[in-house]
């Protein structure tokens, strides 16, 4: 039987490990302040777009996704909520076809994977 000397180092390592690299803010995965706000910005505009098309599902999931993966701060939230408003206003003015539901929300996913992951972002603030 392995005695605890032996056991703590590999015991150490296979706890914390884990924990230690969750907590590492944005910033160490090569995301910056501008590109998080950039990716919201993007998820804003799917989100109005949506809107106005009348694709709640569509709303329903960009806002969940933002929601468990997007930093708490005022200035993202505003970014994401003020793209939302004018991509509404400019598809509610243009009119025409909207783009399908499906389509909308593959691009928001594949945009919110380059948001931080929710354990660096709950460290990171």
């Amino acid at each position: 039987m392995p005695s605890i000397r032996t056991l703590r180092p590999a015991l150490l390592s296979t706890l914390l490990l884990p924990i230690l690299l969750s907590a590492l803010p944005a910033q160490a995965a090569g995301l910056t302040p501008e590109s998080v706000l950039q990716t919201l910005q993007s998820l804003g505009r799917i989100n109005g777009t949506a809107l106005a098309c009348g694709q709640q599902d569509v709303v329903a999931r960009v806002k969940g996704l933002v929601i468990q993966r997007a930093p708490k701060t005022r200035q993202y939230g505003e970014a994401f909520e003020t793209a939302t408003q004018e991509a509404f206003l400019t598809r509610s003015r243009q009119g025409g076809q909207c783009p399908a539901g499906p389509e909308l929300a593959r691009e928001a996913e594949t945009l919110a994977e380059q948001l931080p992951p929710a354990s660096a972002v709950q460290a990171g603030r």
